[in-house]
């Protein structure tokens, strides 16, 4: 539990949560996010944070010793990664920003940020792994700015 908190501690509580409660009650009290409440960011921000020092923080000495073997035409992922990454997808936390009808949670893009932080504290080899998927998400929601497709 000692990593727990130190995780919380630095990445939440002290940082993100006041940045996050500057402007996002302003933003909940003005509707922007239905029906959200102050205490149900403050429960997401507590689950991440356990995620993260419980589930993705042990996977580094994992990784580190361990490896990623290629063999046979194969690469095989450290013990743990792949049932931390399926915990991480059936907990929601590959969709936090995403819009609801893409099986997202539409929860506040700031709030996403707070929990990959987080995540990046934990473990930054296993949180850089979903931020494909992520941007794919942002990029080809029916929200996200429409780009020119001329080269810059």
């Amino acid at each position: 539990m000692e990593i727990a908190d130190d995780i919380s501690r630095s990445t939440c509580r002290h940082r993100r949560r006041s940045q996050i409660r500057r402007g996002l009650p302003a933003a909940i009290d003005e509707g922007l996010f239905g029906d959200l409440t102050m205490e149900e960011v403050d429960a997401v921000l507590t689950e991440a944070g356990r995620f993260a020092a419980e589930v993705i923080a042990p996977l580094n000495r994992v990784g580190d010793t361990f490896g990623t073997p290629f063999k046979d035409g194969a690469v095989t992922t450290a013990p743990g990664w792949k049932e931390a990454y399926r915990g991480w997808c059936t907990g929601g936390w590959n969709g936090l920003a995403a819009p609801a009808e893409w099986g997202g949670q539409a929860l506040p893009q700031t709030l996403s940020m707070a929990c990959q932080e987080m995540w990046n504290s934990a473990s930054m080899g296993f949180a850089v792994g979903p931020l494909l998927t992520i941007a794919a998400v942002d990029a080809l929601s029916p929200t996200a700015p429409k780009r020119s497709n001329r080269p810059i």
